[in-house]
């Protein structure tokens, strides 16, 4: 099986559900016609964050959002920010002992 079986397959999977009434009662019918129209550029954009996020982690995308995150933090003391770069140390298990000020506890975030 190859690209051409999966996108065409993709394609009229996403395309049988328009056919049926509730469809239009649940107003789907245009978002899945779309999804069978651009089946091939939504499977580029899945197999991207495939790739990227569950098929392992870009540590380099990762820890810059972690230090931009912390830096930002540091110039507005927005405590968001800090909790961001909290989440973005645990996926890169840093070590505490080197940046000791992201792990401590603070108030929850809302973000």
């Amino acid at each position: 099986m190859d690209r051409g079986y999966h996108v065409s397959t993709g394609k009229r999977f996403y395309h049988m559900p328009t056919q049926h009434d509730l469809a239009e009662l649940t107003q789907q019918r245009e978002l899945l016609e779309k999804l069978a129209a651009y089946f091939e550029v939504d499977v580029d954009a899945l197999n991207d964050m495939s790739k990227r996020y569950i098929m392992g982690f870009d540590l380099h995308l990762i820890a810059d959002k972690m230090l931009d995150s912390f830096n930002q933090y540091r110039q507005t003391g927005d405590e968001r920010l800090l909790e961001n770069a909290r989440r973005h140390v645990a996926i890169l298990s840093v070590n505490v002992e080197v940046f000791p000020s992201l792990l401590k506890r603070c108030r929850t975030a809302v973000i």
